[in-house]
């Protein structure tokens, strides 16, 4: 069984320390077993020296810090021309299952209003097949496609063609954006040679090992792919092979706090099996 915050090693337990006083967003009770474990779990000194890298280049945000980007957001849009009358912001919600960008588009109700009191709930639909059937109204000019996260940029193509086959017939123009809070560069690359879109993301991530300039990119890389190995193959329908590294090998390394982790992220900081069948005591959680 792993020791969470007091560890097998009382000096592991200094070291730990050593590297939250490094990184103040780990400083924090929901942090403590998930950080503690990892140095339990991972006890190979070349595991540990990747494990504060890739910790040390985390991008963490909080609720504050998504206000802020919504406020961007919203900026983005009056700039393009959208506005109450011409404008729609639509989720990528295939359901009534709650995903990132339904909860993500509750944040903007507030400063729209702000903004001006024409702003309704007839402009914010989360749910897409809605979505769809609302862009068919000629008065709408601007589209506004939004996702919490843009990882490989594979299911906003998916959803800009659905988009773009549904309104084929359409008689008007029309203008269609992709707008999000992050994104992975590639991602966002992606997209926009894929749909000819125009996106925005105040926050544009790279690779967090294959794209940051450093001598060891090989050799870290290997180390995780190691560290992988004591992950579970499986969890409920998933296998770990296809999220080596993050989904796509994303190479993701952003959190928000309590957020559910995405699974571009690495997974040996929420894949919550380890290769035994037992339940990780994980960084970031995600359902």
């Amino acid at each position: 069984m792993i020791r969470t915050e007091k560890n097998s090693n009382p000096e592991d337990f200094y070291k730990v320390g050593d590297v939250i006083e490094r990184i103040p967003w780990l400083n924090d009770p929901l942090y403590a077993k998930g950080v503690h474990s990892l140095w339990e779990e991972f006890s190979d000194e070349a595991q540990r020296l990747v494990l504060q890298v890739l910790l040390e280049r985390f991008t963490h945000h909080y609720h504050q810090d998504i206000y802020r980007s919504v406020d961007d957001l919203i900026d983005f849009v009056y700039k393009e021309g959208g506005n109450h009358k011409n404008s729609v912001i639509i989720g990528t919600a295939t359901g009534m299952d709650s995903d990132g960008a339904m909860h993500g588009l509750y944040y903007f109700k507030n400063p729209l209003a702000k903004k001006n009191i024409g702003w309704g709930e007839r402009n914010i639909v989360p749910v897409f097949s809605f979505a769809c059937e609302k862009c068919k109204s000629e008065k709408v000019k601007n589209i506004f496609v939004f996702d919490d996260f843009i990882g490989s940029g594979n299911t906003l193509v998916k959803r800009i063609n659905e988009l773009k086959e549904f309104l084929e017939l359409r008689a008007s123009p029309f203008n269609i954006f992709v707008i999000s809070f992050a994104g992975m560069e590639f991602g966002i690359q992606n997209l926009i040679s894929s749909t000819g879109v125009e996106v925005y993301c105040p926050l544009i991530l790279k690779k967090g090992i294959s794209e940051y300039d450093s001598s060891d990119r090989d050799s870290m890389k290997e180390t995780v792919l190691g560290m992988e190995k004591k992950l579970g193959s499986k969890w409920k329908k998933l296998k770990i092979d296809a999220f080596s590294l993050g989904y796509k090998q994303s190479e993701t390394l952003y959190a928000v706090y309590r957020g559910n982790c995405s699974n571009n992220v690495f997974p040996i900081f929420w894949w919550p099996r380890n290769n035994s069948g037992g339940k990780r005591v994980t960084l970031f959680d995600r359902l």
